[in-house]
């Protein structure tokens, strides 16, 4: 899990600076027409919004998928902990029981 929201800035950052700064560059190689550069930049644009969000959805996934997990260890350890909590319970109120009615307390000194 990506614990630290910085890296999942940084994974798309880095993708996204290269992006703007080298696709121009090669869309100028492939295509040296001017009056297509405008048609180029706008799918160019697009292309990054839906690459933009196909990362973010990965790396939301992949967060929520683990978060999940983690829910269902805690949810399992929740319910290790009720089942001992009550066993001990149960346990407690059977030694209670077989304590006698009366219980008289001796000072030590007195046993002598």
């Amino acid at each position: 899990m990506i614990k630290d929201p910085s890296k999942i800035c940084l994974i798309y950052l880095a993708p996204g600076v290269l992006w703007i700064v080298y696709s121009d560059w090669l869309f100028f190689l492939l295509v040296p027409q001017e009056e297509r550069y405008a048609m180029i930049q706008m799918v160019k644009g697009v292309l990054s919004i839906i690459i933009t969000a196909f990362i973010l959805f990965l790396l939301i996934r992949y967060n929520t998928h683990r978060l999940q997990e983690k829910n269902e260890e805690l949810r399992v350890a929740n319910a290790r902990l009720r089942a001992g909590k009550e066993e001990l319970n149960a346990q407690n109120k059977d030694l209670v029981q077989s304590l006698p009615s009366c219980v008289i307390l001796v000072p030590a000194q007195c046993m002598t």
